[in-house]
């Protein structure tokens, strides 16, 4: 049986996907779940009472991550044998979202953002390029299929990207995946 795991890191949002669903009939697949994606994900979302999911949809949250790169290898080991990551992602510094954004990514005391373990570290960026994101997926074992808008396209000047990797249906190794 299919089940889908509605998740976000703060229970304001579960309360209002739980009310928005509530009489459609396949909200008895669904469950909700607080995530902290600076802590294991397997052991929020019990990885092992399942196969893998067929999908993980993550829309303008993995940059939240102190470590794409751990973020998106334990995404990978999440997934079902082909598997996808779908991410949803700004990709350029922009003076209208960095307003707000180290604001709302500091820590409980005030003390500002994380810092960054992954290709971000050691500066003050909050986002990743295009390129970064889908490096990273490599690095994790994931085959990058999709990066869109593809440059030129008038959606690009909105400088968010859609961005899907599968996980292979057999491991392949570092090197093989560098070699395609």
């Amino acid at each position: 049986m299919k089940h889908y795991v509605f998740t976000d890191l703060s229970s304001h949002f579960l309360r209002t996907a739980r009310e928005r669903f509530a009489d459609e009939p396949w909200v008895h697949k669904m469950s909700f779940a607080t995530v902290d994606i600076t802590a294991p994900l397997a052991d929020q979302l019990g990885g092992a009472e399942h196969d893998g999911y067929d999908v993980v949809l993550a829309a303008t949250m993995a940059h939240n991550s102190i470590d794409v790169d751990a973020l998106l290898r334990e995404v990978g080991v999440l997934l079902a044998p082909g598997g996808v990551v779908v991410l949803i992602e700004t990709i350029v510094e922009h003076a209208q979202s960095l307003t707000t954004m180290p604001f709302a990514l500091s820590m409980p005391d005030g003390s500002g953002p994380p810092a960054r373990t992954d290709v971000r570290a050691g500066s003050h960026r909050t986002y990743l390029t295009a390129h970064e994101w889908t490096a990273a997926m490599v690095r994790a074992g994931l085959r990058p299929c999709v990066d869109l808008p593809r440059n030129g396209h008038p959606l690009e000047a909105f400088s968010q990207r859609l961005l899907v990797a599968a996980r292979p249906d057999t491991p392949t190794t570092h090197a093989e995946t560098h070699d395609r």
